[in-house]
């Protein structure tokens, strides 16, 4: 799964979207997330999901603090890491183990002056996204450098044993990349930077 792009639907009863599943959160308690090919954009992938009572979103702990900012659960395609920290618990075999945090500077524009000669991207959204990854395992990173842009952010969700387990991979577009497993997945804490005001 290369992207968590979502499609929404009013209507749970229409037979197309037998698949659709409910999403967690209050402010969206009327919508619905389609859990396997959307038949309305079978280009669009959509959020991977083990079964139909459990979607990715409901692994990532805080991930409606992403959804609400920006409307959905971003690829990360074009952002940049700004910072990596791996760290273990104090106590050896301590519930939880490993951690990595990636710290993700989130930039979105919008379009001004769409066909005209005033044409141009306007920033509207400057975050910095702090992500933690505990129980790791299996993990290969590589190239960080002075500008590390990802392609892509990848978490897949399977079981293991009697417990449920992400795969995650950092595909680059330039500097850092890398793979790992891990048992939790959060959004630690999102900080909304300055906007600047550039007409």
């Amino acid at each position: 799964m290369s992207r968590y792009r979502h499609y929404v639907r009013e209507d749970q009863n229409d037979p197309q979207w037998n698949n659709a599943i409910r999403f967690p959160y209050d402010d969206c308690r009327s919508e619905w997330l389609q859990a396997t090919r959307n038949p309305l954009a079978p280009d669009l992938p959509c959020i991977q999901t083990m079964n139909a009572n459990t979607n990715i979103l409901d692994f990532i702990d805080g991930s409606e603090q992403l959804f609400v900012e920006l409307g959905e659960w971003p690829s990360f395609h074009d952002d940049e890491v700004v910072a990596v920290l791996l760290q273990r618990e104090a106590d050896i075999g301590a519930e939880g183990g490993s951690s990595l945090r990636l710290s993700i500077h989130v930039r979105r524009h919008e379009q001004i002056g769409l066909g005209t000669a005033q044409y141009h991207l306007k920033l509207c959204k400057n975050l910095l996204v702090h992500l933690v990854f505990k129980g790791i395992e299996d993990l290969v990173m590589s190239d960080f450098n002075g500008q590390n842009v990802i392609h892509s952010l990848d978490i897949s969700v399977g079981a293991m044993s009697d417990t449920l387990e992400a795969s995650v991979s950092i595909e680059s577009s330039w500097g850092l990349k890398g793979s790992f497993r891990c048992k939790s997945v959060q959004v630690e804490s999102l900080e909304k930077l300055p906007v600047p005001d550039i007409r």
